[in-house]
């Protein structure tokens, strides 16, 4: 319990380290030297700023004349039209550039927060809880998606409402179940439809995980576990009929409507080459025959300081959390990777059909695995017996991997004279004009020699912080409170 009071008393503090990490992380956002592309400006801002400009004009935005010869905004599923937040940007300051970005980055910032009060409720220490936080918000799915804003705000309300359903589940009172269905709201009217039809899924596996646990624990009866489930599934209901009318009204005259063709359910996978990505994210802005998906499809990456506890978890005793969101990861990865495994889901799974972009689920599986991977980092600052040697073979295997990535990337970029080295700069007069040809020459192995080299510096710092310093100022002093000799 001193654990968690401090916990509560870091968190203005942490909050405030999150958006300096926010703002350096995503600098060419946060500077507003750079505007979002492609769909966010020419597909998520128009509707945004058609209820903006009504609104100021003393108009409800219902109808849209603007789009295909007019059309009932009420009843856009992508535009945010229900969601609270559009409204409150809308009527205030209006949207424009800034406040549309301004509006994405909030929503990264949520992010980090939702995951931060998922491990503050599982009592692990704030360093842990910080660095899962972060490594949520700066994801290759976050990075990936930038220009994809309802599956940006959908992955800031997942980790909001999973926390909200499971502090729900573990103390059902009136005050857990109303902001559960508030949150619940925010996602359902925020986020890409393949995100809400993917997340009954998800808190299916969640609910089914823990009424296993209760029953087993307490022997409760199936009322008990049900009555929070009709309170949340009732309230949720009463607060989105707005949007359930308005859904219903368009959805006869939508060719959504429908499943869609399987081949075109398997389209843009995360494919298994792009689990390269996990280690060498920047690699996979390259090389589109390898990775043979689009481009923002590729990045499943963690962060490389997570990623060895992620393996180590797996080959280790693992809690039933653990076991859980392991699980329930790695099914939400194979189904992102489409292929045989999606087709199974395409026929049994209602509404998995519905979802053309198969990479949209590793949100899912990226959550999950941040999880299990803070989870055993937590276990290795706080528990006495946690045995270090898999670890350390992890690390060792994984700076080997890097070692053999730049060996490779090396020998191929001289033998075949396709690197950055072998690029002119004649053609460009300008500093900048000169940064951007370099940027846009770089090849494959460019940015695998790049990658593999600064996450082998990284792997070689965090060995050494786990080895020394990790010992010596987190887990020592653990020890010593659980009465380990020899504690300094």
């Amino acid at each position: 319990m001193q654990e968690y009071a401090k916990l509560n008393r870091r968190l203005p503090k942490l909050i405030i380290i999150f958006l300096l990490v926010l703002i350096a992380a995503y600098l060419p956002l946060t500077s507003f030297l750079f505007a979002l592309k492609n769909d966010a400006f020419t597909g998520y801002f128009p509707p945004k700023f058609f209820i903006s400009e009504s609104l100021h004009a003393g108009y409800l935005p219902l109808w849209n004349p603007y789009i295909n010869y007019g059309f009932p905004q009420y009843g856009d599923m992508s535009s945010g039209f229900w969601s609270p937040i559009t409204w409150l940007i809308a009527s205030t300051v209006g949207y424009n550039v800034y406040s549309f970005t301004a509006e994405l980055l909030l929503y990264l910032f949520l992010s980090s927060l939702g995951v931060f009060f998922i491990c503050k409720m599982y009592k692990l220490v704030w360093q842990v809880s910080a660095m899962a936080a972060i490594c949520y918000m700066c994801c290759g799915y976050m990075v990936g998606h930038l220009q994809h804003f309802n599956w940006i705000s959908g992955a800031a309300f997942l980790p909001l409402c999973v926390w909200a359903y499971l502090q729900m589940l573990s103390q059902p009172n009136t005050k857990n179940t109303i902001r559960a269905i508030l949150l619940f709201y925010f996602l359902l009217s925020s986020a890409h439809p393949g995100i809400s039809i993917a997340a009954f899924y998800f808190f299916f596996a969640i609910a089914g995980s823990n009424f296993y646990w209760q029953f087993k624990k307490t022997y409760l009866g199936v009322s008990s576990f049900l009555k929070p489930h009709l309170f949340l599934i009732s309230g949720l209901l009463i607060l989105s009929t707005g949007m359930i009318i308005g859904y219903s009204d368009i959805l006869p005259f939508f060719v959504r409507s429908q499943k869609i063709a399987l081949e075109v359910a398997l389209s843009d996978p995360t494919s298994i080459s792009c689990y390269l990505s996990f280690i060498f994210p920047f690699a996979s802005v390259k090389n589109d025959l390898l990775y043979n998906t689009d481009i923002t499809m590729r990045n499943c990456y963690i962060g490389i300081v997570l990623l060895p506890f992620l393996i180590t978890a797996i080959f280790s005793f693992k809690t039933a959390l653990q076991k859980l969101f392991l699980g329930v990861g790695l099914f939400f990865l194979l189904l992102s990777a489409g292929g045989i495994f999606k087709t199974i889901a395409y026929y049994i799974f209602p509404g998995i059909g519905y979802v053309r972009l198969n990479g949209e689920f590793r949100v899912f599986a990226l959550l999950s695995f941040i999880i299990v991977a803070a989870i055993e980092l937590n276990k290795f600052f706080t528990s006495p017996y946690w045995q270090q040697r898999k670890l350390n073979l992890v690390l060792f295997t994984l700076k080997i991997i890097c070692c053999i990535a730049f060996a490779y990337a090396l020998f191929m970029a001289i033998n075949s004279q396709q690197s950055i080295i072998y690029l002119s700069l004649s053609g460009a007069s300008s500093f900048p004009d000169k940064l951007k040809l370099v940027i846009d020459g770089l090849t494959w192995y460019d940015t695998l020699i790049l990658q593999s080299t600064m996450q082998c510096i990284i792997l070689v710092v965090a060995t050494y912080f786990y080895k020394e310093k990790g010992v010596e100022l987190l887990i020592a002093p653990v020890h010593c409170r659980y009465g380990v000799s020899n504690c300094t």
